[in-house]
């Protein structure tokens, strides 16, 4: 259980989550942490995981900018019940993207070269 990329995933998620020291962000962040934690495991990289980081971040200070006098979503939205359906629906898409995505990439196949040691006396020669 210890090695497994998605164990690891899910841990980096949780410390992702806590992190924020937000208790009303770290649900979504930890969600966002999986998210981020696939996308890096599937494709071997930092930088889509960077690039959605940064847009996240992005349309948040937006939403703050235009939104300034609003402190919750249900001044935003007007009532609890959209605020709801908002939520629900963004669960349902999050588990239906994971899933669809999950079928359709294949992970990135690690590969570690094994590599001879260098004798010692290569690395350090007597004059």
């Amino acid at each position: 259980m210890g090695e497994s990329p998605r164990w690891a995933i899910l841990v980096s998620a949780l410390i992702f989550g806590l992190i924020h020291m937000n208790p009303a962000q770290i649900l979504f962040a930890f969600l966002f942490g999986i998210i981020l934690g696939e996308l890096y495991y599937r494709t071997g990289s930092l930088l889509p995981s960077i690039i959605l980081h940064f847009i996240n971040n992005t349309l948040s200070l937006i939403l703050m900018n235009v939104f300034e006098e609003k402190d919750t979503l249900t001044d935003i939205l007007g009532n609890t019940t959209a605020v709801h359906v908002w939520g629900m629906t963004g669960i349902a898409i999050f588990c239906l993207t994971f899933l669809l995505f999950k079928k359709e990439v294949k992970p990135v196949q690690w590969v570690v070269e094994a590599t001879e040691p260098v004798p010692a006396e290569e690395t350090n020669p007597q004059n």
